[in-house]
């Protein structure tokens, strides 16, 4: 659920990129394409709710197998669900300009110039959610990869992607100016972890 909400995101903010023209990044832009917010908001949302039942669902299967659950899993739970709703966040920051207080922009700032940094400071908030989400998954991963691991609940490969995964998260770390495309990371292994347990639920049932 979360990786294709997340796949919807780039998706929406291409058509509205290219819808825009030269309006883009402008309160001329909000007021013409007045559902966009909808649209990113919706997405965001989407991918906040998926990550967070993915990390309780996996919580609660890792309690299951041992009911005294260490301080370090607790910790990547916390920081699961930090992550979870960092999305939620995003989203809402991405309403913002399309409610009642975004409507006044333009008599605050009239200047399209002035109007387009604004906009650039809210979108690097927005990107700031994201790479909160991003940073801490990689406490997530790895908690959940040597917790489920040694409970039996994934086998090594598994395990093994769950902290390749969290190299990926961790990316914009030691890459300087990188696209923050460090969230794929966790968003795709939830994809994969999801696919694998229904197998094997399946199976055992």
């Amino acid at each position: 659920m979360a990786f294709a909400f997340w796949l919807l995101q780039p998706l929406f903010v291409s058509v509205m990129a290219a819808g825009g023209g030269d309006l883009y990044g402008t309160h001329e832009y909000v007021l013409t394409y007045q559902w966009n917010g909808l649209y990113e908001a919706v997405a965001f949302s989407g991918v906040g709710v998926g990550v967070l039942a993915a990390v309780l669902a996996t919580t609660q299967l890792v309690a299951a197998r041992a009911p005294q659950v260490s301080t370090w899993l607790r910790v990547g739970q916390v920081l699961g669900i930090l992550g979870g709703a960092a999305w939620i966040v995003a989203a809402g920051l991405s309403l913002a300009p399309f409610i009642s207080v975004g409507f006044f922009l333009n008599e605050l700032v009239p200047n399209a110039p002035e109007q387009a940094a604004v906009y650039e400071v809210m979108g690097l908030v927005i990107t700031a959610m994201v790479m909160t989400f991003a940073l801490s998954m990689v406490g997530w991963l790895l908690s959940f990869a040597f917790g489920a691991r040694s409970r039996g609940i994934i086998g090594w490969p598994l395990a093994v992607l769950a902290i390749v995964c969290a190299a990926v998260s961790a990316s914009p770390l030691f890459l300087p100016f990188s696209p923050p495309s460090g969230a794929i990371g966790p968003l795709l292994y939830l994809l994969v972890l999801g696919v694998a347990l229904l197998i094997k639920g399946r199976k055992a049932a």
